[in-house]
């Protein structure tokens, strides 16, 4: 798989990877510390041996399960840094879960249990190192990449989310639009082909994005791509629209039945789909033993807060338009579209019901689900699936959108964990989920899922931090930005079947 939406430079990823090896460090040394007391060491050299025995039984799992922890509390993320208080709670939390996860998988494995003082000290070792490691290498300033970006429409749709997304990352201090053979720069001032390629090769200019199709003379363009370097990046704008936003910009498409076939080959590949249903099988029957207590709970309350069943069942359209019932727990009032008909839910929205708020806010909602995975109607990665009504609706609007059904749909997929700049509500909505959905649907693969679910978990715990008691009695307005900042888009479905 290509690389998953990139919005860092290279200086920004050289931080993040002096970070996971700082971390990789920190939990090698941490072990050492922990059993350093334990087998003394320091009276008897001989145990070294030992403890080198223990280490390569014990570090990859640990190491692998805190660099997962730290990922999902997004410590790895450079600009979080610029609140060191608040870097330092997610560190300890990331250290917290890490150390109750590992003492729960140690419990199965009674041979390898290192006791409680060495986990003690270990936990507290590496919580020291990790918070050393990460405020200062954290502390670093990345200077911003320096843009020449050449477009050829100067209205260019895209441009401003690319920009907005860019914040921070990439200064566009040198924009033009091409007219005839000539660039113009926002003033007006035209710019000979000469000119753009001499600021291109100067220290102004550390990133190139032209738009295709500007109109090149052949020995120019040459000349351009020739300045592509590590220090001196070159880019197609479609290209890293695509790789910054991760979503696939369907009005610059031209070739739309070419495209139609290339975005489709990656769904042929039959070990990665049996390997992917092989696990929702497992996946799926593991959870619903491990969830039975809480979905008999959850059945309970819901008919004792309203009248009406417990279970909402809602047709979909499924893999190739298969219709598929979707299985939930009731969040609205009994008959809550007799009057509206299919409507997407509103802020605040009367039709929900008090249990329905709770079930909402904890996601328990789109536990049920889990029948339908179990069943082969959904997987657990992959575009939401939609109703009849409005697939019927957005077919006439959007191209490409049949691309969507050719791969089976899922409870949580990339549209639901990349970032989300419009309310559902808006007519843009469905453009954008699709645009995002097409983006996975180009670059599925075993990776790309596990990325999925680490992001799904990264947002399920925002949604723990930021949903207090106080504000579990009404439902979130959306606001623009990172999804994991708190949007109310649902993960474990975009938009619930009772919603629309």
């Amino acid at each position: 798989m290509t690389s998953y939406p990139a919005k860092m430079s290279l200086r920004t990823q050289r931080i993040v990877w002096l970070l996971i090896l700082w971390d990789l460090a920190a939990v090698l040394l941490a072990l050492f510390i922990a059993y350093f007391f334990r087998l003394r060491i320091a009276s008897d050299p001989a145990n070294l041996a030992h403890f080198f025995q223990k280490a390569s039984i014990l570090y990859l799992p640990l190491a692998a399960l805190c660099l997962s922890c730290f990922y999902v509390f997004d410590l790895y993320s450079v600009q979080l840094y610029r609140f060191r208080a608040k870097a330092a709670i997610r560190v300890a939390g990331a250290v917290a879960l890490s150390t109750i996860i590992a003492t729960s998988l140690l419990f199965f494995v009674p041979e390898y249990v290192i006791g409680r003082t060495p986990l003690f000290l270990f936990s507290g070792s590496f919580a020291c190192l990790a918070l050393l490691g990460h405020l200062s290498i954290g502390s670093i300033r990345v200077a911003p990449h320096r843009a020449l970006i050449l477009l050829k429409d100067e209205s260019e749709p895209y441009f401003e989310e690319l920009e907005e997304q860019l914040r921070g990352h990439v200064r566009f201090d040198h924009r033009y639009v091409q007219k005839g053979d000539s660039f113009v720069d926002p003033s007006g001032k035209a710019v000979c082909v000469r000119d753009l390629i001499a600021l291109a090769s100067s220290d102004e200019v550390d990133m190139i994005v032209f738009s295709n199709p500007i109109t090149f003379d052949l020995a120019d363009f040459k000349e351009l791509l020739a300045l592509r370097c590590p220090d001196k990046q070159i880019h197609e704008f479609s290209q890293l629209y695509s790789r910054v936003v991760g979503k696939i910009p369907v009005y610059k498409i031209r070739d739309l039945v070419g495209y139609s076939f290339a975005s489709t080959s990656v769904l042929q590949a039959s070990v990665y789909l049996r390997f992917k249903r092989f696990t929702d099988i497992v996946l799926s029957a593991f959870l619903l033993v491990l969830f039975a207590p809480v979905l008999l709970v959850c059945a309970v309350l819901i008919k004792l807060d309203s009248p009406g069943p417990v279970f909402f069942i809602q047709e979909r359209l499924g893999y190739r338009k298969k219709p598929i019932r979707i299985i939930k727990f009731r969040t609205m009032v009994k008959d809550a579209e007799k009057l509206t008909g299919p409507i997407r839910q509103g802020v605040n929205d009367p039709r929900i019901t008090r249990m329905g708020r709770f079930l909402r806010a904890a996601k328990l909602d789109e536990l049920p689900q889990l029948i339908n995975v179990l069943k082969g109607d959904l997987s657990f990665i992959g575009p939401r699936p939609v109703r009849r009504v409005f697939e019927e609706e957005c077919e006439k609007r959007i191209p490409l959108y049949f691309l969507r059904h050719l791969i089976k749909p899922g409870l949580t997929g990339w549209a639901q964990v990349a970032n989300r700049l419009v309310d559902q509500r808006d007519d843009r909505w469905e453009l954008e989920r699709f645009q995002h959905d097409l983006y996975y649907m180009t670059h599925c693969s075993a990776g790309a899922d596990l990325l999925i679910i680490f992001r799904t978990a990264k947002y399920l715990l925002s949604r723990m931090l930021i949903w207090a008691p106080s504000r579990l009695g009404r439902v979130r307005e959306h606001s623009p930005g990172r999804v994991f900042a708190g949007s109310r888009t649902s993960v474990l479905g975009a938009d619930g079947p009772d919603r629309k």
